[in-house]
């Protein structure tokens, strides 16, 4: 027996994706009528890779959405006819929408809205065993040829500062 159409991957997660993309949380879309369990939604994401890449590509979307947000709020007009604290509770309320959404579009779409910067570079792998492996070779042929001495290294020169008098 197979599972009720609502639940069958292919039909509901396109739902899901969609949902979330344009702003809802995971767990918003799926506390809709005939929607699978939360439990089923995070076992899906857990065993599909393909399904959470597409899922965590939503929820980027849904961050870029949040931080779109941010600047309706900002730009929004106080109702006409509030003054004094009716005034002062309005942009309290909305002081805090916009700071939770500058919290969450920070948290879902880091690299757009995150406080850090990350700079990727590209990563070499040294293999230190080989390294001194080779580093005693070439001690060894030294040791065969000549006698070296830490004494007769070169020595940085010390950087001498103009006198200020």
């Amino acid at each position: 027996m197979s599972p009720p159409i609502q639940y069958q991957p292919e039909i509901v997660w396109p739902m899901i994706l969609e949902a979330i993309a344009n702003g809802s949380s995971l767990s918003a879309v799926l506390r809709q009528p005939n929607m699978p369990s939360y439990a089923w939604a995070t076992l899906q994401l857990r065993q599909n890779r393909e399904l959470r890449q597409h899922y965590e590509e939503a929820v980027i979307s849904r961050g870029e959405l949040l931080g779109d947000e941010i600047i309706e709020l900002a730009d929004s007009r106080m109702p006409e006819g509030l003054d004094g604290p009716a005034a002062s509770a309005w942009v309290q309320q909305l002081r805090i929408r916009v700071d939770a959404r500058k919290w969450a579009s920070s948290k879902l779409a880091p690299r757009q809205y995150g406080d850090k910067l990350t700079i990727d570079a590209p990563t070499h792998h040294v293999d230190i065993r080989a390294l001194l492996e080779l580093r005693e070779q070439r001690l060894r042929q030294l040791d065969h040829h000549q006698t070296v001495t830490i004494e007769s290294a070169p020595v940085a020169e010390k950087c001498t500062e103009p006198s200020r008098a």
